[in-house]
């Protein structure tokens, strides 16, 4: 069965019995390795997907500004499709993953160290579902901290105070016990220690 062919039967269930199989679908996400290919794939299947990731940033809802702002100084013409492919080249693909499902690409999450302290540095995600990213992008934290936390002896990242996924991060660090610092006017700076 193809994906799109499944995505039909979807689209043809009762709106509400839809939005329940749809939760069920994205309990058996996971963050596998991003291949560019399979993006590629996903996009010719999914035409709001390609149009999400070739819209340039100033065009975008204002919750992708924030993450392309928080990355790009000059950040208007670039679009998420961009921000993914340079990702991959900056960081290597063992730090960048799609969220997927056994039906489709969910989300991008990425992430940089610092190899001689042993820390992250910096995580970026979002989602490719405009209509539930919240669920999305809280899943995929909670994944990607569980296994960084296991695998380095820090753990932090920084948003703009104005991001909306200020509430998903500040979850997250009640979670895990960690130390938010909004000290700065522009940024929240999010950091969890290790346990190992």
């Amino acid at each position: 069965m193809t994906n799109q062919f499944i995505q039909n039967i979807v689209n043809e269930i009762k709106p509400q019995k839809r939005e329940k199989l749809e939760e069920k679908m994205l309990l058996n996400e996971e963050l596998v390795p991003a291949e560019i290919s399979e993006l590629n794939i996903e996009m010719d299947n999914n035409p709001d997907l390609k149009q999400l990731l070739y819209t340039k940033a100033i065009d975008l809802p204002e919750k992708y500004k924030y993450l392309v702002g928080e990355i790009y100084e000059d950040y208007e013409d670039v679009c998420l499709y961009d921000l993914i492919i340079q990702s991959q080249k900056k960081l290597g693909k063992d730090k960048v993953f799609f969220s997927r499902t056994k039906q489709r690409l969910v989300g991008w999450a990425a992430y940089e160290t610092d190899k001689l302290k042993n820390k992250v540095t910096e995580i970026k995600m979002f989602s490719f579902d405009l209509n539930k990213p919240n669920v999305v992008l809280l899943r995929d934290l909670y994944k990607l901290l569980d296994y960084l936390i296991t695998k380095y002896d820090e753990v932090t990242w920084v948003a703009i105070k104005e991001n909306p996924a200020n509430k998903i991060y500040k979850s997250a660090i009640n979670k895990y016990s960690g130390i938010i610092d909004d000290s700065n006017d522009k940024i929240v700076v999010y950091t969890i220690k290790s346990k190992k």
